[in-house]
């Protein structure tokens, strides 16, 4: 009798497990089911909505725009927003004495008068951008604009003082050349003591041209 049951009890095991297995074959050969939750939320994440409620897809590059012209754009526009100004006064013209004969001196205009404005922001990286225009005079004592963007790097000396080494990028128009827009990028340097800073450049050239220094003064609101 207990043989016989023995037999029973496997025979029902064994129908249980044949009828058990294929269902769970057939679950494990079914497709994964989408989900479609995420997908559609990242179909909405892809597609913007205009004023006038129509949709359109973004496109990938649009999400991530690395470009050097789009950073210019940025910092532009980012300068321009900034609270603090700065005014802009020019200090003096000076033309390299072992270029230019004495009497050529004599006709050349090195006290420039003028004055400017413009927008400074400082990073946390110890740089400086600033975007401003300044009018002065030249070495013919004609009016010269001046538009221009500048970076510049910054090392402190003390709490109060630094020293700075940077780069311009604008536009500029002369007398002698009918005031066209003249495009000009060029470096210089700079010492700050709080809010008053004293800015150089140097500009070589060659015999009777160029080879000119100029000096300006910022002072910060």
């Amino acid at each position: 009798m207990k043989f016989k049951n023995k037999i029973i009890n496997r025979a029902l095991t064994a129908a249980v497990l044949l009828v058990l297995q294929p269902a769970a074959w057939a679950e494990s050969e079914m497709p994964a089911e989408p989900n479609i939750v995420q997908e559609t939320e990242s179909a909405t994440d892809a597609v913007q909505t205009d004023a006038g409620g129509n949709t359109a897809e973004t496109p990938p590059e649009a999400e991530h725009k690395t470009g050097w012209w789009q950073t210019v754009k940025d910092n532009v526009r980012e300068t321009w927003r900034s609270e603090h100004s700065e005014l802009y006064i020019p200090l003096r013209t000076w033309h390299n004495r072992a270029i230019y004969s004495r009497e050529k001196i004599k006709t050349f205009n090195e006290a420039p008068w003028g004055i400017g404005w413009g927008k400074v922001r400082d990073t946390p990286h110890n740089t400086t951008h600033s975007l401003g225009l300044m009018v002065f005079a030249d070495s013919h004592n004609d009016p010269e604009p001046f538009l221009a963007y500048s970076w510049q790097r910054n090392w402190s000396v003390s709490e109060n003082q630094k020293v700075s080494l940077g780069a311009f990028a604008g536009f500029t128009a002369r007398s002698d050349y009918h005031y066209v827009p003249i495009p000009v990028a060029w470096p210089y340097v700079s010492y700050s003591y709080k809010n008053l800073s004293i800015q150089g450049m140097y500009f070589p050239g060659s015999k009777g041209n160029g080879n000119i220094a100029f000096f300006w003064a910022k002072y910060r609101f």
